[in-house]
């Protein structure tokens, strides 16, 4: 069954319809405090990103869509 789901994006609200078994479960990880640039942390989430256990590049192909979703906070 589909449902809506409402992504708070910048001042707005997006309502998305997802499938059911398209859906993915949230996984929060504890940020150690940063100790290195920018540019370093990124490519170490890249090369390790949560709950995948493979580099990004390795999970997915180039006929497969991602989204990041990037918190206006950040």
């Amino acid at each position: 069954m589909d449902s809506s789901i409402t992504i708070p994006f910048g001042g707005n609200d997006w309502n998305v319809r997802v499938p059911a078994e398209k859906r993915v479960a949230v996984q929060f990880a504890r940020v150690p405090e940063a100790s290195a640039s920018s540019l370093e942390l990124l490519d170490a989430a890249l090369e390790r990103p949560q709950g995948i256990g493979a580099p990004l590049r390795r999970a997915v192909t180039p006929d497969d869509r991602i989204t990041i979703v990037v918190d206006e906070k950040l």
